[in-house]
């Protein structure tokens, strides 16, 4: 569904931008798994929101 708007529309159904320094610090904080928090069950995920 998603490739036939993008066809139909002739390109992206939203601006592509590039992320800013702190969103780009948060990705590579998590690909290296650095400042992630870890929940061991959704009850404990849950409870921290």
């Amino acid at each position: 569904m998603f490739y036939h708007q993008v066809k139909l529309h002739r390109g992206h159904l939203f601006d592509v931008k590039i992320p800013n320094q702190e969103t780009q610090a948060a990705m590579r904080d998590g690909r290296s798994r650095k400042n992630v928090k870890h929940f061991s069950n959704i009850d404990d995920l849950k409870a921290e929101f």
